[in-house]
């Protein structure tokens, strides 16, 4: 029995250091939508919408637009909607139904997304909220 203890001891030392510690996931960096290599898992699970499309939409300020306009990083509150995301900065893919040439840094905006199937948050619609007001999105969701 003596010998059986010690054995005990290592087997419940090493399922306890399989559990691992803590890991510290916080970053200034943007969040990249488009892809997740590097992308901490916390940061990147949102619930069980990874399978099924969802809808969210958020207020924010526009950080940088991408070279070709297919992406926006944009420092935005937390979503309302189908999407559960608190508020972070973090780049979008761009819709090729959404013109973003009139948005520049530091634009304030509202808009859409969409959580594809695929994981990826896509920007659906967009609006300046100085100069189309707070309310721009309004028609485009679905309360």
């Amino acid at each position: 029995m003596k010998g059986i203890k010690p054995i005990l001891i290592n087997l419940l030392v090493l399922i306890l250091a399989g559990c691992g510690g803590t890991e510290d996931t916080t970053s200034s960096q943007a969040v990249d939508a488009q892809t997740s290599s590097g992308m901490p898992r916390q940061m990147m699970d949102h619930g069980a919408q990874a399978m099924e499309e969802s809808v969210g939409y958020a207020t924010g300020v526009i950080r940088s637009v991408g070279d070709q306009g297919n992406t926006l990083t944009i420092d935005h509150g937390p979503f309302k909607g189908d999407i559960e995301m608190d508020a972070m900065t973090m780049r979008y893919g761009v819709s090729k139904d959404v013109d973003v040439l009139a948005f520049t840094e530091n634009t304030e905006v509202a808009f859409l997304v969409k959580h594809g199937r695929d994981g990826s948050y896509r920007v659906m619609a967009l609006c300046n909220t100085k100069t189309d007001g707070a309310n721009c999105l309004d028609a485009k969701i679905e309360k």
